[in-house]
């Protein structure tokens, strides 16, 4: 057992040592924190990517990779480019007024299935 100075039992643990918390005691605290926030954060961008790219959760799932984004954009983009190409095709053939009626009546009704 430990003495005091003054010679008698010191009876506090650690010889009368106190007890501080280490400098890094409450950064776990402040970095799941942090991870909480920056989880929120990232489920919103990506909830707003989906949004602004028309991409649901059966196409991706929900953890998708940049990979498969890109990807399924590039199918995107490539069916647009071929019903672009189907359209000017199309208006080509259109001579005239009752023609125009008949092209925009089968493209109203296509966007509607």
């Amino acid at each position: 057992m430990r003495r005091s100075c003054d010679g008698q039992p010191n009876r506090t643990p650690f010889g009368g040592l106190s007890y501080a918390k280490p400098p890094y005691a409450g950064y776990s605290k402040t970095l799941k924190q942090q991870l909480a926030e920056l989880n929120d954060e990232k489920s919103q961008i990506e909830m707003e990517f989906r949004q602004r790219f028309n991409i649901d959760y059966q196409s991706l799932g929900f953890n998708a990779k940049p990979t498969s984004i890109m990807r399924l954009l590039a199918q995107d983009i490539a069916s647009h480019q071929r019903d672009l190409h189907f359209m000017q095709l199309n208006l080509n053939g259109i001579i005239d007024v009752k023609s125009l009626k008949i092209w925009l009546k089968v493209m109203n009704d296509r966007d509607m299935y």
